[in-house]
């Protein structure tokens, strides 16, 4: 068990250059490790847009719709959403290499603005779908239903708690 947090730890470093690495090569964000007050729908937008859809098959259809019109100032670190948006993202497309698809691969990305004054993000992609019995385990470390390492997920949901947040999956097959 150590030693798989060991690697995990170091999954989720290297998770980081990578992301470090698009992001510059692709981008002109101003990137800090540290917390800082932005525009979270916008930054998650202009993210998955400018650099995110770069990377993904020219098969997947990747929209995204940004529902908040005003800005959403929230303190966070921005290597950490990246982090976040990257492993649901790839997962989503990971569930397209799992089994033959005859539809139109789509991934749509929707941000909204609650009542309660929170942000909302939803991940929907038309692809198979997650098993009843799996869906209550996607968030432990080292559970994978892909050939993954299990660790992403959990690493999504640590982020999500420690900005207050909670993260929940809704499958239908």
């Amino acid at each position: 068990v150590r030693l798989k947090q060991i690697v995990g730890k170091i999954k989720n470093e290297n998770q980081k250059i990578l992301s470090l690495s698009r992001l510059s090569t692709k981008a002109n964000f101003k990137l800090e490790a540290k917390k800082e007050p932005r525009d979270l729908p916008n930054f998650i937008h202009e993210y998955i847009l400018n650099v995110a859809q770069i990377y993904f098959d020219e098969n997947i259809s990747l929209i995204v719709n940004n529902n908040v019109k005003e800005k959403f100032i929230f303190n966070f670190v921005p290597l950490e959403i990246i982090i976040l948006l990257d492993n649901l993202l790839n997962n989503s497309n990971k569930a397209y290499k799992d089994f033959h698809f005859t539809k139109k691969k789509q991934i749509v990305v929707s941000i909204n603005k609650e009542d309660n004054n929170t942000l909302s993000l939803s991940f929907k992609d038309n692809a198979k779908g997650i098993e009843e019995g799996k869906l209550d385990k996607i968030f432990d470390y080292g559970f994978t239903t892909t050939q993954g390492s299990g660790i992403g997920l959990s690493y999504v949901k640590e982020i999500i708690e420690k900005m207050g947040g909670n993260i929940k999956v809704i499958s239908n097959p």
